[in-house]
């Protein structure tokens, strides 16, 4: 049974500050009202102060328009705030005949974590050593060779486990303490990572089907690969929307295409298609080449199987459209059972 709590989701990745308020039932996710101001995280040298200020004039705005508050916190965060570490592990039991616990799965997601870490580690100078784990994505299990949805409660000598797992810094965990359960005096229930929300909500409404989701953020890009029966894969780019629109830039943008698409090709067959979520998609599509063999497009509520009428706090069907992130969080909430 699923306790009626009205939540407070922000949404820093789309070129300024997003927030909603949203009440979460039985009945699934009702999205009360929306609210936005200019206002880019990206931007690190911005002033505590003025961050903090930005959220409270967002709650407050979202309170008067709705008449309700919330109990706690959801945010989403953009490529440059997030590490993240893709991982396929296999794991020997000491019992196979033994079900698998909730305690179990943790011992073997803290063993995720750490390789994680190590693997980081390993792979590039990190700016910050001191990391903090904010979630892991179990996105495919297997037990003795065999996919399943979920391994609570079953046996089996060897599990196979798919995950990202995603970390911030602990100076920026420290900010978004600050702004936000200081500032605002609400728990943060969750940390997550904006492009792989949008990737778990296509995966979750589109079970047969596979992509690579493109997010655009201010300053920085993602691209996450979206596999059928597959565990899902994320690249981080170092270009942003404003770096993809210069001319200057030349063809980089297709060039760090051309490198993700080789890196993928080793998790499996790569899709054909390419979503595009975020901002200044239309410009993108009409600015840029992409490889003759890709089929592109961009993410929108159709391809993600998702009602209008639902969205009506968020204004006419094109702006709920440029929102899906801060969607994509307040859906996953029931999806995955947050």
């Amino acid at each position: 049974m699923i306790k009626n709590t009205n939540i407070l989701l922000f949404d820093f990745g789309m070129g300024d500050a997003r927030a909603t308020l949203v009440e979460k039932s039985e009945a699934g996710v009702n999205f009360l009202a929306f609210s936005q101001e200019n206002f880019i995280l990206e931007q690190k040298e911005l002033v505590l102060k003025d961050a903090a200020d930005v959220c409270a004039k967002l709650k407050d705005d979202l309170y008067k328009k709705s008449g309700q508050e919330a109990g706690e916190i959801v945010v989403g965060l953009p490529p440059s705030f997030v590490e993240c570490v893709s991982l396929n592990e296999k794991f020997k039991r000491d019992d196979p005949d033994k079900k698998i616990s909730a305690e179990e799965l943790e011992k073997i997601e803290k063993a995720l974590v750490n390789l994680a870490y190590k693997k980081l580690e390993e792979s590039k100078e990190l700016k910050e050593k001191n990391l903090d784990h904010i979630y892991t994505d179990f996105n495919r299990y297997n037990i003795n060779g065999y996919q399943i949805d979920n391994i609570l409660n079953k046996t089996g000598s060897e599990v196979e486990i798919g995950a990202v797992v995603n970390f911030i810094s602990r100076s920026d965990h420290d900010f978004l303490n600050h702004i936000l359960i200081k500032n605002l005096s609400l728990p943060i229930k969750k940390i997550f990572f904006s492009p792989l929300e949008l990737s778990r909500l296509y995966k979750f409404k589109n079970p047969q089907f596979s992509a690579i989701i493109m997010y655009i953020a201010q300053k920085s890009s993602a691209l996450v690969l979206t596999q059928k029966d597959a565990a899902s894969h994320t690249e981080a780019l170092p270009e942003g929307l404003e770096q993809i629109l210069e001319e200057k830039s030349g063809n980089a943008f297709e060039k760090q295409l051309e490198i993700y698409l080789k890196k993928i090709c080793a998790f499996g067959n790569p899709p054909k298609e390419i979503l595009l979520a975020g901002l200044g998609v239309e410009e993108i599509l009409t600015r840029h080449t992409f490889p003759e063999n890709l089929t592109l497009g961009k993410l929108d509520l159709q391809n993600l199987n998702l009602d209008p009428e639902k969205y009506k706090c968020f204004g006419e069907k094109d702006t709920a459209e440029k929102n899906l992130s801060i969607i994509a969080l307040g859906e996953n909430l029931i999806n995955y059972d947050i």
